[in-house]
């Protein structure tokens, strides 16, 4: 029975390497030693510039040789924890077994195995890496819901550790001080509106640009730490193709896709603007002197990290529609743009991705099997714009009144005590709420015309290259990013025809408002 215990300890050991990958780890610690090494012993290098490397180096090597202990310990918990129990239980002897593992023989066996499997494997059995849908592929970097049990169990972990992330934060700061210390932020720039606006492909085209840095799937999942997640993940990272993402429009993302990750800053520090239903509003006066800081060093990281600290800071964040005037004060050079659509358009594509999403959270799309991490994963990142997890900005208490009896109560009445967001009017009134809003504070925004950007992408996005101070050339060159959205039949969608005609004042307004 004790050799049974032993040949079973050895294959959950050896098991343990390869689910925990201890090889590639300590391939990449070796890689890492050799680098700096050759980096500390180059002769044209300078004192100065030696240490930097140092310690540079000296905070990545710390930080891989943590996870290489982590994982070995691990390694060698699963086998030991094993024979413990079978020994209380009286099935095995404990010190028998080692005794016999740690035999010249067994040691030397074990090492041989090992090493006929390392070359069966890469000098026989050698592939082409799979793409980074399979599931050998790492933890680290699977963008959006397609992400394996590990990756899951990982992005469940930061969910559950923001608070212990702001508090390493700081310490990040500190590690990263000599990296950070000249890196203001000037002149960032802030894409927001009501999602399906046309701000993701507007983020996309800036970012295509060296002028800019922002988060990216690479920032998942522990965004409030991105440099510390960065050096830890690194040697984990893949490419892969890219795929379209679950909103059912055709856009594609992949691992440096940009994207909206920075709400999470906004809903760790604002807690009680996240209603359980609904999100508030931001004014100036929630500008607090100890949060401040915070959001610029954190956006300085993204640009260290992206670009060494030479591209200006750039956020797509639709719930940044809430807080314009407190951006406006923390950031008084900052430029925010609001692109707009046709207001039936508009309200007929937030209402169908609005559906997409309930049946997602509930579980109905097979390519979201896990409905629960889909949802966990949206309310993390602070996306509460569409299905289970819908909680929408109150501009000017326009919630309220959907509980008094009105036109909106009247039409759900005869659309089968349908729910409120189900309907289009809905949709609309949000839409018209939205940007009565955005008007008021028309001084600290600049509104775009989603429609005139897909009709004429070169000169809509030569006038906003310089709005923002960019090269036109290099941003009209990403025109072909832009094609006409789907139209909405109000009529089809039993749009009620005063809110309808609200809209279009509204949006009368807004055109001539816009750098159109």
């Amino acid at each position: 029975m004790n050799i049974l215990a032993a040949l079973l300890t050895l294959g959950l050991f050896c098991a343990a390497v390869v689910i925990l990958r201890l090889y590639p780890a300590t391939l990449a610690v070796v890689a890492l030693c050799r680098k700096a090494q050759t980096l500390l012993t180059d002769p044209a290098l300078g004192d100065d510039e030696k240490e930097r490397l140092a310690r540079r180096y000296s905070v990545r090597l710390l930080v891989q040789f943590a996870r290489l202990t982590l994982l070995g310990t691990v390694a060698f918990s699963v086998p030991i924890l094993l024979l413990l129990a079978l020994d209380a239980l009286d099935a095995v002897s404990f010190s028998a077994v080692v005794a016999l593992l740690t035999r010249w023989e067994i040691v030397a066996g074990a090492t041989a195995a090992l090493a006929v499997m390392w070359l069966i494997k890469h000098a026989i059995l050698r592939r082409p890496k799979p793409s980074a849908a399979s599931a050998e592929e790492s933890v680290a970097a699977q963008p959006q819901y397609r992400y394996s049990k590990p990756a899951r169990a990982l992005h469940r972990l930061a969910f559950a550790t923001v608070e212990a992330q702001k508090s390493l934060a700081d310490m990040e700061a500190r590690v990263f001080a000599r990296r950070l210390r000249a890196i203001e932020i000037d002149r960032p720039v802030f894409v927001t509106s009501l999602p399906r606006a046309g701000t993701t492909i507007l983020l996309e085209a800036l970012c295509s640009l060296p002028a800019f840095a922002s988060h990216t799937y690479r920032d998942m999942p522990f965004l409030l730490v991105p440099m510390l997640w960065d050096a830890f993940s690194r040697p984990l990272h893949v490419s892969g193709a890219a795929f379209e993402r679950l909103h059912g429009d055709g856009m594609t993302v992949c691992h440096d896709s940009p994207d909206a990750f920075d709400e999470i800053v906004w809903r760790t520090f604002w807690p009680r603007k996240y209603g359980r239903d609904r999100m508030a509003l931001w004014s100036a006066d929630d500008a607090d002197v100890e949060v401040e800081p915070f959001i610029r060093m954190h956006f300085g990281k993204l640009r260290a990290l992206r670009s060494s600290g030479s591209a200006r800071y750039v956020s797509k964040n639709n719930a940044n529609i809430a807080r314009i005037p407190l951006l406006a004060r923390l950031f008084p050079n900052a430029i925010i743009l609001v692109p707009f659509r046709n207001p039936i358009d508009h309200a007929g594509s937030l209402l169908r991705t609005h559906l997409l999403f309930e049946k997602i959270h509930a579980g109905g799309d097979p390519d979201a099997p896990d409905d629960s991490f889909a949802r966990r994963y949206m309310e993390y990142i602070g996306h509460f714009d569409f299905g289970a997890n819908l909680r929408p900005i109150n501009f000017g208490g326009w919630l309220d009144e959907l509980g008094e009896p009105n036109e909106l109560n009247e039409l759900n009445e005869l659309n089968e005590k349908a729910e409120p967001s189900s309907s289009v009017s809905f949709w609309l009134r949000y839409w018209c709420a939205a940007f009565e809003h955005m008007l008021a504070h028309a001084d600290n925004v600049v509104l775009i015309s989603y429609d005139d950007c897909c009709a004429h992408p070169d000169a809509a996005l030569r006038r906003i290259a310089r709005t923002i101070g960019v090269d036109a050339n290099a941003l009209a060159a990403q025109a072909g990013r832009f094609r006409n959205a789907n139209a909405y039949d109000a009529a089809a969608l039993a749009a009620d025809p005063r809110l309808c005609a609200r809209a279009e004042a509204i949006h009368a307004k807004l055109l001539a408002r816009s750098t159109a």
